[in-house]
């Protein structure tokens, strides 16, 4: 098990894990693209910490920013997301409860 894992220019750190639940803290540099793309095993939600981007949720498009601290978004498996660092970076917790073994949200990532 991989404690960190990158994709996209970000980086996830597993926190914690317990069963099939797992804990993802991800940083993301400005600039990065997470291209649009779904998890196949994870059922997750985004709890937003720091920064700002432009993203996306089922085709549900927003800004987040500071004033955000604290907001969740799900994203159960199968469902198209993704995002654009538009600030100089953005940082999330990502909380997930996997259908398969638990690796990473950087690693159980199908491009669409």
């Amino acid at each position: 098990m991989n404690i960190i894992n990158r994709h996209s220019g970000c980086t996830a750190i597993t926190l914690f894990r317990w069963g099939s639940r797992q804990l993802e803290l991800v940083w993301c540099p400005g600039g990065a693209v997470i291209e649009n793309h779904v998890h196949e095993n994870i059922d997750g939600t985004m709890i937003f910490l720091a920064g700002e981007l432009h993203g996306n949720i089922a085709g549900n498009f927003g800004k987040t920013g500071w004033y955000d601290f604290g907001r969740r978004f799900s994203v159960p498996h199968g469902t198209v997301h993704g995002a654009k660092i538009t600030g100089r970076f953005c940082v999330f917790l990502n909380w997930e409860k996997w259908t398969g073994k638990p690796t990473s949200a950087a690693i159980d990532f199908t491009a669409i």
